[in-house]
């Protein structure tokens, strides 16, 4: 069947290729040709996107530290982590695109990187991959490993090949206690299971680019939100919403950072539909705007401590919303829409510290960004403070495991 599937995989290359020029960057390494060269060994991480990358950057600069002598691969499957990696990660560690879940494709990806422990960040099962690090006995270690209710449903279908598969982790670190029993469930040895705290709240947050954070300063005079990593059909709600905020607050600026760059055209007409002034940020414009479009990559971190609220994308339509950590790493208020299953330990955790609103309707939007442009509290502060110093034990627990599994491996045969 895989067989059969495989000249759909190559159309649908084709056609991301033409829709989002980001995928001819190093598009052959999908099908396991690479240009860099072989390696004699490596530890290796997988992380999806951008998401698990940022939450993979200080795990992976801190293993570096440990073990300088060795080589470090790190793979993505979206260009945007591609891009992200290659400005963020020490120069020296090398990035690929994981390949298709082909057997021969995933053979030759082993056998070109070498790989002599994989650090699989969440939960990325491939059952042909994780196959071929069994029979290969390379340690599986799945890091910051979470399973929503969702995804449970969808590995319970296939219950027989998810326990094939979770047979082969040597360990997963779980970040929460329900991602924990549904692995269990799912039939994960409860001996190979630890519950650790989530890797996002240790972020690698970038050194200030002046020229970003100065360009942002200078468009944004007056306060200032932003609705970060939205989907279809939520930046008309933001932008809907910014117009009221603008009848009581007519210097505010919103800063507009759509989850897929792609969109940034369609993005365009909604600001135009509404006639409110805009700019891109790859632009160097000096005036000041209503609107700023975030059209970059990797530049997200460098907004949050120019704000004062932030809305998470991805939770007004279904789509499981993205990660709300960030902005509270710089003390910024958060208010999410309803669907945020793909954080929902974090979620309701910063719900219960009271870090985090659910919006409500479209009017509460525009009513709660008001609020906190009025709004200095020292008491959000301190308890945010102390919330993301509570959480940010994960590193050390991840550190401590890994390291376990790195330090039993045999030393490489270089005769």
């Amino acid at each position: 069947m895989l067989l059969l599937a495989l000249p759909f995989l190559g159309l649908k290359l084709l056609l991301k290729l033409y829709q989002n020029p980001l995928y001819r960057t190093k598009a052959k390494e999908r099908l396991s040709f690479f240009t860099t060269p072989n390696m004699p060994e490596c530890i290796w991480i997988h992380a999806v996107s951008v998401g698990e990358s940022m939450a993979a950057a200080p795990l992976i600069e801190k293993l570096y530290q440990h073990y300088p002598q060795k080589l470090f691969l790190i793979t993505t499957t979206t260009p945007t982590a591609y891009f992200w990696t290659k400005k963020n990660l020490h120069p020296n560690i090398t990035h690929a695109f994981l390949p298709y879940d082909y057997p021969f494709l995933m053979k030759r990806f082993i056998a070109h990187f070498n790989p002599k422990i994989s650090i699989i960040m969440e939960t990325e099962l491939w059952p042909n991959l994780m196959h071929q690090l069994d029979q290969k006995k390379i340690p599986i270690i799945l890091a910051n490993a979470r399973l929503s209710k969702k995804s449970y449903q969808g590995y319970r279908a296939v219950k027989p090949l998810t326990r094939t598969m979770l047979k082969a982790i040597h360990h997963v670190l779980a970040q929460s206690q329900p991602s924990a029993t549904h692995l269990i469930q799912l039939g994960l040895s409860p001996r190979k299971l630890s519950l650790s705290q989530n890797l996002k709240f240790t972020p690698k947050i970038p050194d200030i680019d002046l020229t970003i954070q100065n360009k942002i300063k200078q468009q944004a005079k007056g306060p200032c939100w932003i609705a970060a990593s939205t989907h279809a059909g939520e930046e008309s709600i933001a932008l809907d919403s910014h117009k009221k905020i603008l009848e009581k607050q007519p210097n505010a600026t919103l800063i507009l950072a759509p989850r897929h760059p792609e969109r940034v055209d369609e993005v365009r007409r909604l600001i135009k539909e509404r006639q409110l002034s805009y700019d891109m940020l790859s632009h160097y414009g000096t005036q000041t705007v209503q609107v700023l479009l975030i059209d970059t990559i990797g530049d997200l971190m460098q907004c949050f401590p120019l704000t004062q609220a932030a809305l998470i994308g991805g939770s007004i339509v279904p789509h499981g919303g993205h990660n709300l950590i960030e902005p509270l790493l710089f003390n910024i208020p958060v208010i999410t829409g309803p669907h945020m299953h793909n954080f929902q330990a974090i979620w309701e955790d910063c719900m219960h510290s009271n870090l985090c609103k659910t919006l409500e309707n479209q009017d509460h939007l525009a009513h709660w960004v008001l609020e906190k442009f009025t709004t200095d509290s020292h008491d959000f502060k301190t308890r945010c403070q102390q919330f993301v110093q509570q959480q940010s034990q994960g590193l050390d627990q991840h550190i401590a495991i890994i390291k376990e599994a790195i330090d039993v491996l045999p030393e490489p045969n270089l005769a």
